[in-house]
């Protein structure tokens, strides 16, 4: 379930990355991908499979993420800025957190339930 969690929330950060902006143009490159997807790599699993932010934050994202434009990107061309971005996928977290923790609940049990033996 843990790989499934992480593709799952890669899948829903590239997508968000799609709509953060216009792309008319295919010559531009831009680096919203890539600031984006360092959100679900400050992220880190526990055991139980709870997500917790990690304290160490490179300076670079940090500061891609709260601006209120993207570099490289005409402020015109702009549909989600990259605080709303944050902001959006920290709702995302909150709202999907407790389906997971449901998941990896039922999976434990489940787990524990085949190892039971009878007397």
């Amino acid at each position: 379930i843990k790989a499934i969690i992480r593709t799952a929330r890669l899948s829903a950060l590239q997508l968000l990355a799609v709509l953060a902006a216009l792309r008319l143009d295919d010559k531009r490159s831009d680096n919203i991908e890539s600031a984006l997807t360092s959100l679900l790599d400050a992220t880190e699993p526990r055991q139980e499979g709870v997500a917790v932010m990690e304290r160490s934050y490179s300076s670079s994202t940090s500061n891609h993420l709260t601006s209120n434009t993207w570099e490289g990107v005409p402020s015109s061309e702009t549909l989600i800025t990259p605080v709303q971005c944050r902001t959006l996928w920290r709702q995302f977290k909150v709202e999907t957190e407790y389906t997971i923790s449901q998941a990896l609940a039922a999976q434990e049990a489940s787990r524990h339930s085949a190892s039971w033996l009878p007397p």
